[in-house]
């Protein structure tokens, strides 16, 4: 059977929202001699084994483009306030005896260091670099120069739509001394992803951008999309990447924290900078929270470190001296030193934890399962956002498992009274079983925004005149919906003109 996730429109929702060894005995010697009894000595208790005695392990900065972007396959570390380079299994590249975190030039592993104690000369810093090139480590930065990517958006440019998000506004600087202005391409979006950070700036006389323009509510960065959709952050004052992620930082007034590709905050303000970038005026300061790799996310709260999942939960609290995670490796601190440390295995959220998600982000004072389900703001992201965004014709939608959509045979928008006459059909869960391919006790996955943040089944339904009655066992988001947590209730519904939907009751049921 074909796994199919169902995105559905609120017309359709009023319709299917649904031995021991022995050894030789030996004879007794006549001539044997007493003597006192010894008691073996206790066997000493094994000592843990210490790890990585580093003071620091943070992700390496590269270059390449504005924000600056991480590494992965190497760790920066720190001892006794001077920094090195390490394979991100541990492997020392480069000793700690550099005064700023190793970084990386724009080119692939071109690292910024040396010997700030006993600096090397030319030969020996070619030598040092050859022999950790024929490794397979990249070499040293012998100068700065070339162009990293940085994308803009042009509030003079010619023609520019004032009224909405215009692609042709859109400017990839390639920046250098000065470096070039050219107009976005599609080579980019394949590199950076289709959601990539821009800033608005009125460029100078030359093209260059010159200082960001902030909203009116102070934010200075925001998303364009590939497709020409704009997300914004109120008061977001940097925004870093998505690349495949489902979330990517954002820094606001009180910290940092995360957002999902629709422009939702999943997580509060509470997050630090975790990783270090360069400063060519300053230096060298921890200026970003650490972006999504293959799924998680180092960060940091109150000076505690933890590991941040793809659904914004600490899988591992921010309960630690230090952690690090650059996309293959997952390096923790304790009394004993860094030790590499396996994935959560487990990352279904605990009821506690998605009711806690849910009320932040649909802004309710609930506390348990059955409050969220009965909440207003729940009930009408039922109805409002599990449909395929910007389809408004009133058909459905499915998506198939490569990824394309078709619409369903009948057409849903005028759901009314006659609804069954119109069709010819009942709307019961055998026909909506049928025509999605889906058992009859199948699931009806809901995807808000994109991303799980809840499963619902189907129950039962029935329409009697204007009244719809629509039973739901709602789950937080795990494997397949982690339905031991599950609460069922009972939605009804009034019907109006237009197929429009009014909640009139909101009930409990036994499960």
């Amino acid at each position: 059977m074909k796994r199919i996730i169902l995105r559905l429109s609120a017309a359709f929702l009023a319709i299917a929202l649904l031995g021991g060894c022995s050894g030789k005995e030996q004879p007794e010697s006549p001539a044997a001699t007493l003597k006192p009894e010894v008691t073996a000595a206790p066997s000493p208790t094994p000592e843990e084994t210490p790890g990585l005695d580093y003071d620091e392990i943070r992700i390496v900065a590269h270059s390449s483009a504005m924000p600056y972007v991480f590494y992965q396959g190497y760790f920066t570390m720190s001892r006794d306030g001077l920094w090195g380079l390490m394979r991100a299994d541990g492997t020392e590249v480069l000793p700690c005896t550099y005064e700023y975190p190793v970084s990386s030039c724009q080119f692939d592993k071109e690292w910024v260091w040396n010997d700030s104690q006993d600096p090397l000369d030319w030969d020996e810093y070619d030598a040092l670099s050859a022999r950790i090139e024929e490794a397979g480590d990249g070499h040293l930065c012998a100068a700065h120069g070339g162009a990293g990517d940085q994308f803009f958006y042009d509030l003079d440019s010619p023609g520019r739509n004032p009224y909405g998000v215009d692609l042709t506004a859109l400017r990839w600087y390639a920046s250098s001394t000065p470096g070039e202005v050219y107009p976005m391409e599609d080579s980019l979006w394949e590199k950076y992803g289709d959601l990539i950070p821009v800033y608005s700036t009125h460029p100078d006389e030359y093209g260059y951008p010159t200082t960001p323009v902030a909203d009116d509510t102070g934010a200075t960065y925001w998303y364009i999309s590939r497709e020409g959709a704009g997300v914004t952050v109120p008061g977001a004052t940097m925004a870093l990447w998505f690349f495949e992620e489902d979330l990517a930082p954002v820094e606001l007034e009180d910290g940092w924290a995360y957002l999902d590709r629709y422009g939702n905050l999943v997580t509060q303000a509470v997050y630090e900078p975790t990783w270090y970038i360069p400063n060519y005026w300053k230096g060298y300061e921890l200026g970003y929270a650490s972006c999504l790799q293959n799924g998680y996310a180092t960060v940091c709260r109150d000076g505690q470190w933890g590991l941040l999942d793809a659904n914004g939960i600490e899988v591992i609290p921010c309960e630690n001296e230090g952690v690090a995670w650059e996309g293959t490796h997952l390096w923790v601190k304790g009394e004993t030193g860094w030790k590499e440390t396996p994935l959560p295995q487990s990352l279904t959220q605990t009821q506690t934890e998605y009711v806690k998600r849910m009320a932040q982000y649909l802004h309710e004072p609930v506390q348990t399962m059955t409050d969220l389900a009965q909440a207003p703001s729940f009930v009408q992201y039922l109805l409002d956002e599990t449909w395929e965004e910007g389809r408004e014709d009133g058909t459905l939608a499915m998506s198939e498992e490569d990824g394309s959509y078709g619409q369903v045979k009948i057409s849903l928008d005028r759901l009314d009274q006659t609804a069954q006459a119109r069709f010819g059909i009942s709307c019961d869960r055998a026909y909506i079983a049928q025509l999605y391919d889906l058992s009859p006790d199948g699931e009806v996955l809901c995807y808000p925004a994109g991303r799980p943040f809840f499963t619902a089944r189907l129950k039962d339904f029935s329409l009697s005149g204007s009244r719809v009655d629509v039973t739901l066992e709602v789950a937080p988001a795990g494997d397949g919906g982690a339905w031991d947590q599950s609460v069922t209730c009972l939605y009804t519904y009034t019907l109006g003109a237009g197929g429009a939907l009014q909640l009139c009751g909101i009930q409990s049921v036994a499960s």
